[in-house]
């Protein structure tokens, strides 16, 4: 008899995580081994314990889930990953299936779009919930261009909070005294919020946050 499939499940609301729990737990092929509430646990427990799925939110609190899926990718490479999540951004979505993940499942799918994911990564065949037309959302991806509403869910709860104070015209040693982090820390997530929404300076930023009404 083959040994059950060892599942980590990882999201920063315990609401959530604790309704996988009950539908995980109704299938008896596979186990959950580790919990975690951010990406920091995740990636731990990927470190001490042998992971044959994750099941992830795409942006947790202190990872986006690009980063945090690279991270654990760089730990256990042959470990399959299933990403739960409302976001529906064509690229972000497409990207992941093309270099990291199994399956992308939407949250509001249901119980069953889940278990037809698992079903389908055992089977080697990657799985995308049905709801998500990726020619659809590339069209409204381009109609929506300009206003930068596309590039927001790259962006961890962090960045976004940086991000305003930037608006506010806060430099890096004010944002770390009201964040209660290091200069080095706000310089190093100044310089990840330029590369991951493709802009050059501090105006580009202001003008982000205009456009999706961060002030």
């Amino acid at each position: 008899m083959n040994e059950p499939k060892k599942i980590l499940i990882a999201d920063d609301h315990k609401i959530f995580l604790d309704g996988l729990n009950l539908i995980l737990n109704e299938i008896n092929h596979i186990k959950i081994v580790a919990q975690a509430s951010n990406g920091k646990e995740a990636v731990e427990a990927f470190k001490n314990i042998e992971i044959d799925i994750a099941i992830i939110d795409l942006n947790m609190n202190d990872f986006s889930g690009i980063d945090l899926i690279s991270a654990l990718k760089s730990i256990q490479p042959k470990c399959k990953i299933i990403v739960l999540s409302m976001v529906d951004d064509s690229s972000i979505i497409k990207s992941l299936l093309n270099n990291y993940i199994d399956a992308y499942v939407i949250k509001y799918g249901g119980k069953q779009e889940l278990l037809e994911a698992l079903h389908s990564i055992d089977q080697g065949i990657p799985y995308i919930s049905p709801s998500i037309n990726l020619n659809q959302l590339e069209t409204e991806k381009k109609q929506s261009l300009n206003n930068g509403n596309i590039w927001i869910e790259k962006l961890t709860k962090r960045e976004i909070e940086i991000i305003k104070l930037i608006a506010l015209q806060m430099n890096s040693s004010q944002i770390s005294e009201k964040l209660f982090l290091s200069y080095y820390t706000v310089k190093t997530h100044r310089k990840n919020i330029l590369q991951k929404l493709e802009l050059k300076n501090t105006a580009g930023l202001i003008e982000f946050a205009n456009k999706n009404n961060l002030l």
